[in-house]
């Protein structure tokens, strides 16, 4: 079994889950394509061959590429795919469980200064409803919800 044919069983359950939502299943898709992007010659080769080095070297040279969301979501599914394998026979362990998975840093949320809120609401509160858009009373709602909750 190459792990390209894993690789597509790994596909069909994906596709055929009830459990998942499309979105999910469209993720799930769109990882399984970085992975062939960035290891080609990987869906060729027989799952027995690959070994935990062989994916050691291919997380260094993708962790250079993409985002940590990413990465990680890539771990995932190529050790998914190993999981397969091993459920079919063709392989006793699993050469992708022991990559690490990378630290995702949260983003600051700067938030504008309760005088700019306020500022904000006055000029929103002197316009008239019709010329208030969409955004403009989303931006008033989030200006009362600060305001209330100081």
């Amino acid at each position: 079994m190459t792990v390209g044919n894993a690789a597509d069983v790994y596909l069909q359950k994906i596709r055929a889950s009830i459990l998942l939502k499309p979105r999910s299943k469209e993720y799930r898709e769109l990882m399984m394509d970085f992975i062939r992007r960035s290891w080609p010659s990987l869906f060729e080769t027989e799952v027995r061959k690959v070994s935990p080095r062989d994916c050691e070297l291919w997380l260094s040279r993708y962790q250079q590429r993409y985002s940590p969301s990413v990465i990680n979501n890539s771990i995932g599914t190529l050790r998914a795919i190993f999981d397969q394998a091993i459920g079919s026979g063709a392989r006793f362990n699993n050469p992708a469980a022991g990559l690490s998975r990378v630290k995702i840093r949260q983003k600051r949320l700067e938030l504008p200064s309760q005088s700019i809120l306020a500022a904000n609401c006055r000029s929103l509160d002197s316009t008239s409803a019709e010329a208030v858009s969409r955004k403009s009373r989303r931006v008033s709602r989030m200006c009362m919800t600060r305001h209330f909750s100081i």
